[in-house]
């Protein structure tokens, strides 16, 4: 069979989109129980130039498509987001509001504002995010904690990161303050507050006056929480093997939360307040207008053009008549 011309493989190629070379990839690696093995299924010949082919490292850690000059890489979804982010866990996001300064300022100024057990290595990212690698989870909890820096002039927003991170989308994962009112002192131990607050967010750790019971009217907690979820108002305390009465509900307070806009993905505000959303709207409010008056101009038009349609239907209708006429006047002559 003769080889394709250009334009016919330009037309497969779009029409075999990532979305469809990703669900063949997904298929034959679910039908490829090797997948993570070292076996090559290349075909080198000829003939077959144009099928999809599937290569699999010797690494065993992702497959990796080539079908019509479209290239997929798979990868273990567990291995990317477990040992892999791992290596950045105690890493964080400095975000400024205009292009950030140097690195080597941003380095300086940082390390004179905090007082780090260990190092840190900071990298630019982009013209306004830069990494903060910590070494430990004391200096990363510390610096996460401060939530916001000057440096150079300029503010620094610190965000934590995630193996999704997307520089214009802000992540809602942020700590905040958690007040235990009226909790028991005997209870004032960061491996119970752990499991009690493990459906409110992450346990960073107590403040000092919680760690030295000075304060015995209430505990409080500095917590990762996500503001895209639901926050709990309180807990039940119980007890395992015991009656479900045997126990008491525990008040949780929240302190300084920071709204969030599911809208632009930002922090600070809410929906209904998003400028970005105002903005969009008002484009489409302005879109609409613009074609409800092209469909209102179109009517008219055809309407006018309906109205003069009669008019031109019976001179038609004269003069055909008048032509009849004439015809019977020569004839009868």
């Amino acid at each position: 069979m003769k080889e394709k011309s250009t334009k016919a493989k330009e037309k497969d190629i779009q029409g075999n989109t990532p979305n469809k070379v990703l669900e063949k990839q997904q298929t034959i690696a679910k039908e490829q129980p090797g997948i993570t093995s070292k076996t090559s299924l290349t075909n080198t010949n000829d003939k077959d130039k144009g099928k999809t082919h599937l290569h699999e490292n010797a690494n065993e850690h992702h497959a990796v498509n080539k079908g019509q000059g479209l290239l997929v890489a798979l990868f273990v979804k567990e291995k990317v987001l477990g040992p892999l982010a791992e290596k950045c866990k105690y890493t964080l996001i400095g975000k400024f509001t205009h292009t950030m300064p140097k690195v080597e300022l941003i380095r300086k100024s940082f390390i004179l504002q905090t007082q780090l057990s260990g190092g840190v290595m900071i990298a630019h990212y982009n013209a306004r995010h830069a990494y903060i690698d910590l070494d430990n989870e004391l200096d990363y909890n510390t610096v996460w904690t401060k939530q916001r820096m000057s440096i150079a002039g300029q503010l620094m927003r610190i965000q934590d990161r995630t193996p999704s991170l997307k520089p214009e989308v802000e992540t809602p994962i942020v700590p905040v303050w958690v007040t235990l009112p009226d909790f028991p002192s005997h209870c004032y131990n960061k491996d119970y507050v752990t499991g009690l607050l493990i459906l409110v967010g992450k346990v960073l750790y107590l403040d000092s006056a919680s760690i030295q019971k000075t304060k015995g009217s209430k505990a409080k907690v500095k917590v990762q929480i996500d503001l895209s979820k639901e926050r709990p108002p309180h807990v039940w305390m119980g007890y395992k093997g015991e009656e479900l009465t045997d126990g008491r509900w525990q008040t949780i307070e929240h302190e300084d939360v920071h709204p969030y806009c599911f809208y632009c993905m930002h922090q600070g505000h809410m929906d209904y307040e998003c400028s970005i959303k105002q903005k969009d709207e008002d484009q489409k409010r302005r879109r609409e207008v613009e074609e409800q008056g092209k469909n209102k101009s179109c009517k008219e038009i055809e309407n006018k053009e309906q109205q003069h349609k009669p008019h031109r239907d019976q001179s038609s209708r004269i003069g055909i008549t008048n032509n009849r006429k004439q015809d019977e006047q020569k004839e009868a002559q």
